[in-house]
This record gives C-alpha cells, sequence and structure tokens, in this order.
C-alpha cells in the first residue's frame, strides 16, 4: 500500500492520544526522516505517507500544547 488511507489515519490519531509527549516527538522525528528516505525511492507516494503519519502525531501534540490556550 502507498497512500494513506482513512483506516491509517484513524488508528494514528488514537495511537497518538496514548503516547507521552517524549514519544509524539520521537514518532514525529522517525517520520519526518522516513519521509526524506523515501523522497529518492523508486516507490511512489511513500514519502507522502509518511508525511501524513507525522503530521497527524504531530496535531496531537499541537492540541495538547494549545490546550491551556
Amino acid at each position: 500500500m502507498n497512500n494513506a488511507t482513512s483506516q491509517d489515519f484513524i488508528f494514528w490519531t488514537k495511537k497518538a492520544k496514548t503516547l507521552s509527549e517524549c514519544s509524539l516527538r520521537y514518532v514525529i522525528k522517525d517520520c519526518q526522516e522516513a519521509a526524506r528516505a523515501m523522497a529518492s525511492h523508486p516507490q511512489p507516494n511513500k514519502e507522502n505517507y509518511y508525511v501524513d503519519q507525522g503530521l497527524t502525531f504531530a496535531d496531537e501534540l499541537n492540541r495538547r500544547n494549545n490546550k491551556g490556550k
């Protein structure tokens, strides 16, 4: 599978809610590194898959950071 599906987003969103802030930061960094690595890979859209995953986890981190504002 190359593209993220709606089920992927549902799973990532649920998973993000269970992680600590430190873990969220680790996953986001890992996704960014994976996306960069896949940028030159011949398999199409895999870079975007990791970008989507990282952004989903970043959304949870941003939600937590902006909760008290």
